[in-house]
C-alpha cells in the first residue's frame, strides 16, 4: 500500500496535478528520497519519528487514500484495442448514424442515415444484412442522429442533431412511427422502399440554449438525450412520455434537465432492455455504467464501472445485444465489444 502511494504521488507530481509529499517530508529532515516510502510505512523507524508530527501523519494518510482512489479509476479504463468487425452495411445505407434493436422481432436491428439523406429506415441483422427499407412518409431528415424503440412497438426517429449549416436550432423533434415486421411480405413493389406513416411528431425545446445531441435512450416514461460537448460534463435532458401515450400535441415541450455525465463527444447511447446497463460511445472509446433499479440518472458518474478505448473511427451509434455492445460506423462497418463482468458487483447507493 505504501509503495503504491509513493508511486502514484510521483506520477501525479510529474503531471502537475499534486505536490509531491516527499518534498514536505524532506524539509522536516525526517526522510530522504531513498527512504521516502518508509515514511508512510507503519512498520518503519522513519514512520515512528514522523508519527510525532500530526501534520505529516495526516499527509501520509491522505496520500495513501487519494492514490488508491485514483489508481482504481485509472485501472477501470481498458487499454486501446482493435474493435472486432462483425459485419458491414450495404452501400444503400449512406452515413449510418443510429442503431437500435427491435423488441418485437427477433434478430432485427434498425438504422438510418445522417443529415441530408432521404428519410429512410433500414431493418438489418446484427451482421448488416438488409431485411427491408422503409420511407417515413412526410418526414424530412434534417439531422437524424439516433433511433430508439419501446415495449409497445414504436420507433422513435430522433431529429436531434444541431450541427447545421444555418446554425443550431432551439426547437427539435422526434418522429414516432409504428414498428413494422420487416420479414412480412410487402404489398407493393418488393424492390422499392415500403412506406411508414408518422403516428406522432413531438417537438421540444431546450431549457437553456440549443444543444447538439446524438445519444438517446428510452426509459419507461421518457427519452433521455445526452448532449454532445467538447469539454465535460455533458448535459442530460429528459423528454417525458407516458408508457403507452398516443396523444398528440402541437406545442413544443420543454425538456427537463436531469444532470450531467463526465463524457465528451457522445455519438451514441444504449440502454439494456432490463435497464441495468447504460453504454455511451464516441469516436475512440465506450463507457459502461451499471444502474440501480430506481436509477434517476442525476448522479450517473457514480455508476461508471469501465471505460474501453479503441483505435479512433467514426462511431455514430451503439446498441446492446445481450452482453455484447454493437457499434455502427459512418463508413458502414459494424463492430462488437464483449463487456466483461464488472469488478465490483455492488452498486453505489
Amino acid at each position: 500500500m505504501a509503495s503504491r502511494s509513493v508511486e502514484m504521488t510521483s506520477t501525479l507530481r510529474r503531471g502537475g496535478q499534486l505536490i509531491d509529499g516527499r518534498q514536505i517530508l524532506q524539509t522536516n529532515n525526517r526522510c530522504d528520497r531513498k527512504n521516502s516510502r518508509n515514511c508512510c510505512d507503519p512498520t518503519s523507524a522513519q514512520f515512528a519519528a514522523v508519527a510525532r508530527q500530526p501534520q505529516l501523519v495526516l499527509w501520509c494518510l491522505v496520500t495513501v487514500v487519494f492514490s488508491v482512489a485514483i489508481g482504481d479509476a485509472i485501472q477501470a479504463e481498458e487499454p486501446a484495442a482493435a474493435l472486432k468487425v462483425v459485419g458491414r452495411l450495404p452501400e444503400s445505407i449512406r452515413e449510418a448514424s443510429g442503431l437500435c434493436k427491435s423488441r418485437q422481432h427477433e434478430g432485427v436491428f434498425w438504422t438510418h442515415s445522417d443529415s441530408g439523406n432521404a428519410p429512410l429506415l433500414f431493418a438489418i441483422t446484427r451482421t448488416g444484412e438488409l431485411l427491408a427499407t422503409y420511407r417515413v412518409k412526410g418526414a424530412v431528415n434534417l439531422d437524424w442522429e439516433s433511433i430508439e424503440t419501446d415495449d409497445n412497438g414504436r420507433l422513435y426517429v430522433c431529429d436531434v442533431g444541431n450541427n447545421l449549416p444555418g446554425g443550431p436550432l432551439k426547437t427539435r423533434w422526434i418522429d414516432i412511427v409504428r414498428e413494422p415486421d420487416p420479414r412480412a411480405k410487402p404489398v407493393t413493389d418488393p424492390d422499392g422502399p415500403r412506406e411508414l406513416a408518422i403516428e406522432r411528431q413531438q417537438h421540444f425545446t431546450f431549457p437553456d440554449q440549443a444543444h447538439d445531441v446524438e445519444g438517446v435512450v428510452r426509459t419507461p416514461d421518457a427519452l433521455l438525450l445526452f448532449g454532445k460537448v467538447r469539454e465535460a460534463p455533458a448535459p442530460i435532458f429528459a423528454l417525458s412520455f407516458k408508457a403507452n401515450e398516443a396523444a398528440r400535441t402541437s406545442k413544443p415541450v420543454l425538456l427537463r434537465t436531469l444532470g450531467t455525465v463526465s463524457a465528451t463527444r457522445i455519438t451514441g447511447a444504449a440502454l439494456t432492455s432490463a435497464r441495468d446497463r447504460l453504454a455511451l460511445c464516441t469516436y475512440d472509446r465506450a463507457w459502461l455504467f451499471e444502474l440501480r433499479a430506481d436509477e434517476d440518472f442525476q448522479q450517473i458518474d457514480r455508476r461508471l464501472v469501465r471505460t474501453i478505448r479503441f483505435a479512433p473511427t467514426q462511431i455514430e451509434g451503439c446498441e446492446w445485444d445481450g452482453d455484447r455492445l454493437l457499434l455502427v460506423s459512418e463508413d458502414r462497418s459494424l463492430y462488437e465489444i464483449v463487456w466483461p463482468k464488472p469488478r465490483n458487483e455492488k452498486i453505489t447507493p
